[in-house]
């Protein structure tokens, strides 16, 4: 059955040029230029930006090194990363799969360097749907940063982190608890305590302890667990499992006070065009009270959506749950922009559908 996901994953970069003198200083070397500009944009969630320059730093590191050179795979992967979180799946998973085969040839001294590939190639995988083969990526990646940075690294916990996510997604919020609290645990050890992936895995272990509360209390009622949101779209962005429940998003999160790798990322609105038919439909709620706040939070969740106009609560009876109201926004004209809009949510592991409210 589909499962409650969570909002927050955690992407991994491999290139160091933000590390490359002082706050703010430009490095003379193109490339390192090129690197520095690429994830200044990154994680300000100006991914297309960021495409433009991770693709210049692989051109230069290409013109020096040749198209075979192994140490290419961190400008594939950070290219691929701006892909991903612009929606450009097919672009970003080709650059995944030739850094993968570069990885291999310095598998035995930097087995981390492929680990870091593994796993936001299974964010992409996830991202579409394709949660079985999400799933091995994670767990051989978990297996490399292990073996290569020890158990109570940083990335370990992450890479728990982002395999706690899947596990809800595939119905399994047991196994989604032990990596989540693994994830904790690890990063209470290794990481200041104020730092923002804490509290990424602190509100993910809430949200699945509340998951498996919602659960039980259902087995006990004698009924199957309670179906609260579709499951992760595909390429075509209709979902790829069961949708039973389809208008019902996932309950609305709490805005987030810090944030880390992909709950961080900052994106561009897409502006709608006046008096469009078409919304972005992002959660549905019990009254049109809820929805009112609903749409408030998710607008400090979900920049992006900050200059969207927001839908009317729309009522919606679905059978054998009752009456919800949906959270929309914006005014498309266009299908294909709401679509454009909704792939970079999902990227960022948000529920988002098109609708047509009243039509």
């Amino acid at each position: 059955m589909p499962a409650r996901t969570l909002h927050l994953l955690l992407a991994l970069l491999l290139a160091a040029g933000l590390a490359a003198g002082p706050a703010g200083a430009q490095s003379r070397d193109p490339l390192l230029r090129a690197e520095q500009s690429g994830l200044r944009a990154y994680y300000s969630g100006r991914y297309e930006e960021a495409v433009t320059y991770f693709r210049e730093a692989l051109e230069i590191a290409e013109a020096r090194r040749g198209s075979d050179d192994p140490s290419l795979a961190r400008e594939l992967n950070n290219l691929a990363e701006a892909y991903r979180l612009s929606g450009r799946y097919e672009e970003a998973e080709a650059l995944y799969e030739r850094a993968l085969a570069l990885d291999e040839k310095r598998i035995a001294v930097e087995p981390d360097a492929m680990a870091t590939t593994l796993n936001n190639l299974a964010l992409l995988y996830r991202a579409q749907g394709r949660l079985e083969e999400a799933s091995r990526l994670f767990s051989r990646a978990l297996a490399l940063f292990e073996k290569a940075l020890g158990p109570g690294h940083p990335n370990v916990a992450k890479t728990l982190n982002n395999m706690a996510v899947l596990e809800l997604a595939r119905g399994r919020p047991d196994r989604a608890l032990l990596l989540v609290r693994r994830a904790l645990a690890i990063g209470r050890e290794v990481l200041p305590p104020d730092h923002p992936t804490l509290e990424v895995f602190a509100r993910n272990l809430e949200r699945v302890r509340s998951d498996l509360a919602r659960r039980r209390l259902a087995e006990a009622a004698g009924r199957g667990p309670e179906v609260v949101a579709p499951t992760p779209a595909g390429r075509s962005g209709e979902a790829v499992r069961d949708r039973a429940g389809r208008t019902v998003g996932p309950p609305v999160p709490r805005p987030p006070r810090a944030a880390d790798g992909e709950a961080t990322a900052r994106m561009a609105a897409v502006a709608p065009a006046a008096g469009g038919r078409f919304a972005v439909h992002l959660a549905s709620v019990r009254s049109p009270a809820a929805a009112r706040s609903g749409a408030v939070r998710l607008q400090r969740q979900y920049p992006e959506l900050a200059d969207l106009p927001v839908r009317p609560p729309e009522k919606v009876e679905i059978a054998g749950k009752g009456t919800f109201y949906r959270i929309a926004y914006g005014y498309f004209a266009d299908r294909g922009e709401a679509r454009k809009l909704c792939r970079r949510l999902r990227a960022r592991g948000a529920y988002c559908d098109v609708t047509s409210p009243g039509g």
